[in-house]
This record gives C-alpha cells, structure tokens and sequence, in this order.
C-alpha cells in the first residue's frame, strides 16, 4: 500500500483481511507505485519526490537496490522472467537488471512523444505503452521499434493489463470505455458497453 506521507513506512498488507504483514521504512519519498517480483520475493517501489526505484527484498527484510531517475518516473513494470525492471521516463522505457538494477540501463528505446500512463510487458522482449493521446503501443525494447500501434481511443488511456494468458491486453481511457485488443497485432476484440464516466484503472480478475 503506497503511504502518501513523506517519511511514513510502507504496508504490506493481506489482501483478504488488510492486515498489516510487512512494513517498509523508506525515508524522503513520495511513493505512487509498486511492482512484484513473479516469486513474490521482491518488491518495486518507484516515488516522484524524488524520482527513484528502490527494490526491496522480503526474506531478508532490506533494501537492496536504490536508483536515482534522471527525469520523470511514471510507471514501472517487471519483465516476466523477474530478470529485469521497466520504468517508463518520458519519452523514454527504460530496462534495468533486477532485483539488482545496476547504475546503467541495459536498454533504453524511445516510448512516445506524448506523456506515458502506464505499461505492462507483453513478452521479455516487448512492453505495451498507453499515452495520453489516446494511442496504445507495442514497443519492441530490444530492436528499439514500434510492432503495432492504435489510435482508437477519444481520450488519454490511463491504465493497460494483460490478461492471464498474455492474449490480450485491456485498456482504460478518459472516454469512457474499457476495450480488448490483441496483444499479437493490436486488433480490437471486445467493447464492453453501458459506462459513461472516465476509467482511471483496471486489472483481470
């Protein structure tokens, strides 16, 4: 549970009864996202005030890694394989080792030229991007290169998640719909109809 107090510790919480299970003292920061590791043993805390990802690990109940970001940070996403980190620093993704994310990027391609919302990793090699212009985009990281692109949505697309079996990915935008896209190609599959408020976030259940 992000804490929204500079100097606060962080919460680990049971999902089923918030019970506070772990706590993580992490000073001067201003955190607004995290991201686990696929065992669960590590967690990403990524803070705008200052912009920096520290990695925290359970077992040993330590911070391991600290990395101060250069610009912006506004999201961040660990590949599947748990082997590295995403963070998206406009116009830029960015690719760190993890959990030891190093002082130098391993990979770095241009995102978009407008602000960047949110991501998630198609594959180790690729991540989905959503834009404030409404775009959605599938970047190959390591060929630094566009795979597909759409421009369906009216408004800025705030949140994206991948399904359970990586075949397709939602998107939430300002307009008012929730839509379903192949991850393959970026074709549209569903349009769930009914809401007329803007949609901030979204997850597969």
């Amino acid at each position: 549970v992000p804490g929204r107090r500079f100097d606060a510790a962080r919460a680990l919480r049971d999902v089923a009864t918030l019970e506070v299970k772990e706590r993580i003292s992490w000073k001067g920061a201003l955190l607004f996202e995290v991201a686990w590791s696929p065992d669960s043993r590590y967690v990403a805390l990524g803070s705008a005030l200052p912009s920096r990802v520290v990695v925290w690990d359970r077992e040993t109940r330590a911070i391991v890694s600290d990395l101060a970001v250069d610009k912006h940070l506004s999201g961040l996403a660990v590949r599947p394989d748990g082997k590295a980190i995403g963070l998206l620093v406009f116009p830029d993704v960015v690719v760190h080792s993890f959990p030891d994310l190093g002082s130098a990027p391993i990979a770095r391609c241009r995102g978009s030229s407008e602000a960047m919302h949110d991501f998630a990793w198609r594959d180790d090699d690729s991540v989905i991007v959503a834009d404030s212009e409404g775009a959605i985009l599938c970047i190959d990281v390591a060929e630094a290169k566009v795979v597909w692109g759409v421009t369906e949505h009216r408004d800025a697309v705030y949140d994206v998640d991948l399904s359970p079996d990586g075949k397709l990915v939602a998107s939430a935008s300002g307009d008012g719909t929730v839509r379903f896209w192949s991850t393959a190609d970026g074709v549209e599959q569903h349009r769930p109809s009914g809401n007329r408020d803007m949609v901030l976030c979204l997850a597969w259940n």
